[in-house]
């Protein structure tokens, strides 16, 4: 269905909203009076307490990524992410254990959230063959037009009592007109970390949506398709119609 004039980037437009229910009608060739439709679509939108001028429809893609002693990859590993038009397949020599699964789906899933679907420990994340007390994962993301760069560091070092204590901090850089980097204050990575968890979603709803691992496997397998609906309609912005839907049978 095409809409003109409406804003169809944005589901939460009252207008493009009403121009679809209008085309929905139309096209079923139902007699109805629209002015009652209207009545009542109002009278749901005044039950819902969200702002009805801003997208949810959240945009985000990650431009490019560098990891440094990142388990199976040593130093200054570069993939520039906003080169790759189309589908994409990698490809490794060996064709087993030569790096695919950890450069494009554990480093992604590190840079965001801090974690590994091949680790259950911090010390297990290091390159066992650098002997380098310290990893780095950076990568710069854009979030709805605006270019975020999140960069993860770990530290190691020996424990008194055998194995090692490890450090983890993550940083977030604005990237200035004229190229430089500047860091983020701390409350200005509090919104970052927020607006990344709320347009990305959780480790969770990564791992439910991306990939698909021995570990999470039962989870997919016992996923409902109204589980995973939940999840997609929320992530891609279209949940204020099941709000909308659940505040009409309830009036």
């Amino acid at each position: 269905i095409e809409i003109s004039g409406a804003n169809i980037e944005n589901i939460m437009d009252v207008n493009y909203q009403r121009a679809l229910m209008k085309e929905v009608i139309t096209r079923d060739n139902k007699q109805v009076d629209f002015n009652r439709i209207i009545a009542l679509d109002d009278k749901v939108n005044g039950e819902l307490n969200v702002d009805l001028t801003q997208s949810q429809h959240k945009r985000w893609s990650i431009k490019w990524l560098t990891v440094d002693n990142f388990l199976s990859f040593g130093e200054d590993n570069y993939l520039p992410f906003s080169k790759l038009k189309g589908l994409t397949v990698v490809n490794s020599v060996p064709a087993n254990q030569g790096g695919k699964t950890t450069l494009t789906i554990d480093a992604i899933k590190f840079l965001l959230h801090g974690t590994t679907t091949k680790t259950d420990k911090n010390e297990q994340i290091f390159n066992v063959f650098s002997g380098k007390n310290e990893l780095v994962v950076r990568g710069m993301i854009e979030l709805e037009g605006e270019e975020t760069i999140i960069e993860r560091r770990m530290k190691r070092s020996a424990s008194k009592s055998g194995g090692w204590t490890v450090t983890n901090k993550i940083n977030y850089y604005k990237l200035l007109p004229d190229g430089e980097e500047e860091l983020q204050n701390e409350e200005d990575a509090k919104r970052t970390t927020i607006k990344i968890k709320e347009t990305v979603g959780n480790e969770k709803d990564f791992e439910l949506l991306v990939l698909a691992t021995e570990r999470n496997l039962d989870d997919l397998i016992g996923l409902t398709t109204t589980e995973s609906g939940k999840i997609l309609t929320r992530l891609i912005g279209l949940e204020i119609l099941e709000m909308k839907e659940a505040a009409a049978r309830a009036m």
